[in-house]
C-alpha cells in the first residue's frame, strides 16, 4: 500500500526507507523551475492554469506551481510562504 505524502516525507526524515523518494518541486526559489519551462510543462500535460510567480520579483522568474500541476506530478511538498514578505 503506497503511503501518503506525509508518511513519506516523515519515513525519509526518520531515515527510513520510503516506497518512493518524495518529490519536492516550487516550495522555494531552490526547488523551484523557471517560467519557462513551466509553461511548457503544463503544455505537455494539459493544464491551463495561470501563471504567477513565488515571488513579487519576476526577476528571479520562478513560477508559483498550480496545485492541478503538483497532483499530475504527484508532487509530495507543498511551500508555505510568509505573503508579508514575498510582497517587499
Amino acid at each position: 500500500m503506497p503511503l501518503t505524502p506525509r508518511e513519506r516525507v516523515l519515513a525519509v526524515i526518520n531515515h527510513e526507507v520510503p516506497d518512493r523518494v518524495p518529490i519536492v518541486m516550487g516550495v522555494s526559489n531552490a526547488t523551484g523551475i523557471k517560467m519557462k519551462p513551466y509553461r511548457e510543462l503544463k503544455r505537455l500535460i494539459g493544464v491551463e492554469a495561470e501563471d504567477n510567480y513565488i515571488y513579487q520579483w519576476p526577476e528571479l522568474g520562478t513560477a508559483e506551481i498550480d496545485e492541478e500541476t503538483m497532483v499530475r506530478l504527484r508532487v509530495d511538498v507543498r511551500g508555505v510562504l510568509d505573503l508579508e514578505d514575498a510582497e517587499t
